[in-house]
């Protein structure tokens, strides 16, 4: 019973991150109870069959208007499919070299040094804000997988607040048409632009040389910086809350690979994932016709039947895939989320810290804590 209180007061504290979009939230988890709700030309999909059968079985558009793909194409003023169209030929190529296994264990070299000077913090009795120790972190992991000069921190700040822009600039309207498009995000996104020339052996390099011209080089810089540094700002926090509110640090390291898949499961930072029909379909034993908009709700996808996250019984890996999307669209980099998450949690594991102070994002691109203080409860801690 004790356990189960611990486990609702993590859920709680972490319904908070939806501050940022609140309506949208609202509106989502009221339909929740339904595998799949019409509103005219707009299908919301919850139930994980479905989710799954409309990234494996659906013609997806992935450059229309409203979707992840089409936004950053208008924004850059590129064509190309950048990482969100089967035959974006060097974008593919190239991922698979710069997130496989190996390269993600060369990767993890950029960000331990910054989790051994977190945990020194923690181990000499002070507080250690979460959201800053992930925005360092993700800063330098994208510029090594780019292969740019950019500080890694001003980067991260470049890239939040392009990515915040396009949540503001959708909050204009009304929920429906917040979920279905943003506007443009151009005056952001190329400011970070500016700064994707290559500069080292990277995954930017590479592509410049296979052939990409430097709009479809910058286009590819952003969407990966944006992709790596918005995700880890979000995941990595949230998956922290949990772990000291819930008390989940007496997994680790022993369950460090189930534990974090159950994290990322249960918040699932990418929580909605909005795509457009490239042709008529079946979905759920439904039509949908060619050029539905499809609002995929990764979070309840994922924590269908099982809410909370459960290290020693955890979902089942598809599910549990379905944070990253799936078959031919899913995230290249799900393997550095994770790698990323078990190190964060296995570094801060044996201090077995508890949350001092929380504060939400109110204006992220994703769900995101904008203040996340921790202290250890071996040694006392210190004030914030």
């Amino acid at each position: 019973m004790a356990q189960r209180g611990r486990l609702r007061a993590a859920a709680l504290r972490d319904l908070a991150v939806y501050a940022s979009h609140p309506l949208a939230f609202a509106a989502l988890t009221a339909t929740a109870r339904r595998p799949q709700l019409r509103l005219g030309s707009t299908v919301i999909v919850h139930d994980r069959d479905q989710f799954a059968e409309a990234l494996t079985r659906i013609p997806l558009n992935r450059l229309a208007s409203g979707t992840t793909g089409g936004q950053l194409s208008a924004a850059l003023g590129v064509d190309e499919g950048l990482l969100f169209t089967d035959d974006s030929r060097v974008a593919r190529r190239t991922s698979a070299a710069h997130l496989s296994s190996r390269q993600v264990v060369a990767l993890a070299s950029t960000w331990r040094p910054l989790l051994d000077e977190a945990s020194a913090v923690l181990a000499a009795g002070e507080t250690l804000d979460v959201v800053h120790l992930a925005r360092r972190l993700g800063g330098a992991t994208a510029t090594a997988v780019l292969g740019i000069s950019a500080d890694p921190e001003r980067l991260a700040g470049h890239v939040l607040a392009a990515a915040a822009h396009a949540t503001r600039a959708g909050m204009r309207a009304d929920w429906v048409n917040r979920l279905l498009r943003h506007d443009a995000i151009s005056p952001h996104t190329r400011a970070l632009a500016e700064r994707m020339i290559p500069s080292g052996p990277g995954w930017l390099a590479d592509a410049a040389d296979a052939g990409a011209g430097p709009a479809d080089v910058a286009a590819l810089g952003v969407t990966i910086a944006l992709a790596t540094v918005a995700t880890t700002v979000a995941a990595l926090p949230r998956g922290v809350a949990w772990c000291a509110d819930a008390q989940l640090w007496r997994h680790l390291p022993e369950r460090a690979e189930s534990l974090t898949a159950e994290l990322l499961r249960v918040t699932a930072p990418t929580s909605l994932l909005p795509r457009v029909t490239a042709a008529d379909a079946d979905l759920g034993g439904h039509r949908v016709r060619a050029g539905a908009r499809l609002l995929l709700v990764a979070r309840s996808a994922a924590r269908q039947g099982q809410p909370h996250p459960d290290p020693s019984h955890p979902a089942a890996p598809a599910q549990a895939q379905l944070v990253f999307g799936t078959g031919p669209h899913a995230c290249p980099g799900s393997r550095l989320a994770r790698a990323q998450m078990a190190d964060v949690l296995t570094a801060l594991a044996v201090h077995r810290p508890r949350v001092v102070a929380a504060r939400p994002a109110y204006r992220s691109a994703l769900p995101s804590w904008d203040r996340l203080v921790i202290a250890t409860t071996a040694r006392g801690g210190g004030g914030v």
